[in-house]
């Protein structure tokens, strides 16, 4: 588990209860975790830590429309 100390993980979902289930399951095994509640918030966080590896993402999540520029 030392390895996953040095690996950033984005979990991305609307559902506030998953999005902390995830955390708290990625945490107990030392990855570095960010969350986000909405596409918008993924993106910006993408921008701020160009060094995530993995990215899990709900597949719809809802009233979100976000437009690449």
């Amino acid at each position: 588990m030392w390895h996953n100390r040095q690996v950033k993980v984005l979990v991305v979902d609307d559902s506030p209860s998953f999005r902390s289930y995830l955390q708290s399951l990625l945490d107990s095994y030392r990855y570095q975790t960010l969350t986000a509640c909405h596409g918008r918030e993924a993106l910006e966080l993408l921008a701020q830590h160009p060094d995530i590896s993995l990215i899990i993402t709900d597949v719809k999540c809802r009233n979100e429309r976000v437009r690449a520029d």
